[in-house]
């Protein structure tokens, strides 16, 4: 389950870093000691770097559907600086959680009724924008991580549903 963390590096006279992020505490565990660079972000000559320790992250105690609410607007960064999005990690590591359910199959909703799906959707995705369109549909091509397009036939039967 994601929550939402605070970051904050002091960098002495130079200023300091802080942001809001989401992330499990499982991707939280594997960041704790690895190195990080973020670049002269603190103007030239900065240059930022160092390990990242238990004490510069912060849990925000806030309710799980408003993290899931506040993911599916910002994405994992919420504000200022995400110490993921600086940290390169070895490739034998794998920073994706192992989920205890896939949230994301799809496949039993194959053949059943398309407001059916939304609404089951919508109860096992909170946040996520979810909808029902019609097989021959024009929708936009953007891609967004928070929607869930549920296809259905012309007799609202679902024929696929889609992430994005």
């Amino acid at each position: 389950m994601t929550k939402l963390w605070k970051f904050y590096w002091d960098c002495g006279r130079m200023g300091s870093l802080e942001g809001l992020f989401v992330a499990s505490e499982a991707q939280v565990s594997k960041i704790i000691g690895k190195h990080v660079y973020f670049g002269e972000v603190l103007g030239k000559h900065s240059d930022i770097s160092g390990n990242i320790s238990q004490d510069s992250l912060e849990l925000i105690d806030i309710d799980a559907d408003a993290v899931a609410k506040i993911l599916a607007v910002t994405g994992p960064t919420v504000s200022g600086y995400n110490p993921f999005d600086y940290w390169e990690p070895e490739e034998d590591e794998d920073l994706a959680e192992e989920p205890e359910e896939d949230l994301f199959d799809f496949s039993m909703f194959l053949g059943k009724d398309a407001d059916q799906a939304v609404l089951a959707l919508e109860e096992r995705l909170p946040g996520y924008d979810v909808g029902a369109y019609h097989q021959n549909a024009i929708v936009t091509a953007d891609y967004r991580l928070d929607r869930i397009r549920v296809w259905h036939d012309d007799d609202n039967h679902v024929v696929d549903v889609s992430r994005g």
